[in-house]
């Protein structure tokens, strides 16, 4: 369950600046229960993009959805453990075709097998898993594990040949344990966690790319060979937290105070190389083996390569 709060944020909401989001999961009862859902659909249950049914056949798409929740005791009034996971597996039909009004038959005969419908790939599978302690009525103990894994394949489409198009991963992986004092007048909600988080997407193929342009080089016909992508962005580190609730103060009427304390390290780290492939540029007017153009990275004095 999840909620937007954009004001009257709890003092536990600290740096804030715009809106939160807080999420409220399910967690293990007394009784073991369990729920399995799938959802299927492929390329004869749709219909045909405009370029397949030029061709008179269909990309061989499909998208399947699935998961499971399962949950119950470890201890009966003392202890329960929970897990869900999710996997989607979606293949979505994409069309390449030459850029600038170009028919197949303009292009070398090497790069004509670059048109037509294609398939870009997507995976995800998720993971959520708790344990929880009931160590008496004041005590509690709770761990929860979060852990995201995602491909895909982009930039496959309009002129953007499959060669040339990039591969993204996304995984994250987050941690919690918790701990939670309480009395009848106060709570103290103690928080250690540990986050990674990581976005990489880089070009399918590793070689040079091949840029087809217009006699004026200002316009794209086609992008194949290596593409240009590439990107290494995420973060990793540990947090404490420690948050104390202090209520039914009574002075001039029923007070609460909160007091709390946190403290986190993080490390970022940033790589980027644009282009990965050099990128070679031929004019269709002029040659289509000789380029007029190459762009590739290099070196800059005093950061490297």
């Amino acid at each position: 369950e999840y909620r937007v709060i954009t004001q009257n944020y709890k003092a536990e909401f600290d740096q804030i600046s715009g809106a939160a989001v807080t999420a409220t999961t399910r967690s293990g009862t007394n009784e073991f229960r369990g729920e399995v859902f799938w959802d299927h659909s492929r390329s004869p249950w749709r219909a045909s993009t405009p370029l397949e049914k030029q061709q008179g056949s269909k990309a061989d798409s499909k998208d399947d959805q699935y998961g499971l929740a399962l949950g119950g005791p470890i201890v009966q009034n003392k202890a329960h453990w929970f897990l869900a996971y999710e996997g989607k597996r979606i293949d979505t039909p994409e069309s390449v075709v030459p850029g600038q009004g170009r028919s197949v038959a303009d292009l070398p005969p090497a790069l004509q097998g670059l048109i037509g419908g294609f398939v870009a790939p997507f995976k995800e599978d998720l993971l959520f898993g708790k344990l929880d302690w009931f160590v008496d009525e004041y005590n509690l103990l709770e761990f929860t594990v979060k852990v995201r894994i995602e491909s895909e394949t982009t930039n496959l489409r309009n002129q953007n040949s499959e060669p040339w198009s990039t591969s993204k991963d996304n995984d994250e992986t987050r941690l919690d344990l918790r701990y939670q004092r309480s009395s009848d007048r106060w709570v103290n909600d103690a928080h250690l966690t540990y986050e990674k988080a990581f976005w990489s997407p880089t070009a399918s193929t590793l070689e040079p790319g091949y840029v087809l342009t217009t006699e004026d080089r200002n316009q794209v016909i086609l992008n194949a060979g290596g593409g240009r992508d590439f990107q290494r962005k995420g973060q990793r580190g540990y947090a404490f937290q420690d948050d104390f609730t202090l209520s039914g103060l009574e002075w001039h009427g029923n007070h609460i105070i909160k007091l709390g304390a946190k403290v986190k390290r993080v490390t970022i780290e940033a790589r980027e190389q644009q282009p990965l492939n050099p990128q070679f540029f031929y004019d269709i007017g002029e040659s289509a083996t000789v380029p007029y153009l190459v762009q590739f990275g290099a070196p800059l004095a005093g950061i490297g390569d």
